[in-house]
């Protein structure tokens, strides 16, 4: 049945299993034997398009619809926040090191998650912009984004939003980002 969709994402765990990410749900891969896990959005299978595993070992599932999924147990569960779920695809998501979650939206900006109530960071608090595509920590603990816009270093402390830029005047080569990570 893997055979028969597209694979959108790939994530491999703390435990090692390899999560795998298509336009017709989610898939794990022990080493051996695919599990599948339909889940749905209205009528249409889940369109996986964002995997992360938070500290507490919870994978968070993020869709091509905005929805946001947790995997608990055996089952996917919808992440309902008081303030909503974003209405564009997820594209990433990041733990800082207060253990924030993180998730960068193609949209909409990046949101922050202090397990009481989401942030949005948007070009309205100085996100490079809002077409995010991966987010990665850094080693002081803010967020990294990569973005059409450049690449935006972000932090939230005491409800407030703190965003750097960084462009290509900056030194960047292009303002389009589309892949960033931790060395």
């Amino acid at each position: 049945e893997i055979q028969q969709t597209t694979i959108t994402c790939l994530y491999q765990d703390v435990n090692r299993y390899m999560w795998i990410g298509t336009g017709k749900g989610l898939y794990q891969f022990d080493g051996n034997d695919f599990t599948y896990y339909a889940g749905n959005e209205g009528n249409m299978p889940l369109q996986v398009s964002a995997l992360f595993m938070t500290a507490d070992k919870v994978l968070w599932i993020g869709t091509r619809k905005g929805n946001i999924f947790q995997f608990r147990g055996d089952s996917l569960q919808l992440f309902n926040p008081e303030e909503g779920n974003p209405k564009v695809a997820i594209t990433g998501f990041a733990q800082d090191n207060e253990g924030k979650l993180w998730f960068a939206t193609y949209g909409e900006g990046i949101y922050c998650y202090d397990w009481k109530q989401i942030f949005n960071i948007n070009t309205d608090d100085g996100l490079t912009d809002n077409y995010c595509y991966t987010l990665t920590p850094g080693p002081d603990g803010r967020i990294w984004a990569a973005t059409d816009g450049g690449i935006s270093v972000c932090s939230l402390t005491n409800r407030k939003k703190n965003v750097r830029k960084i462009t290509t005047a900056n030194g960047l080569p292009d303002n389009i980002v589309l892949s960033l990570t931790a060395d």
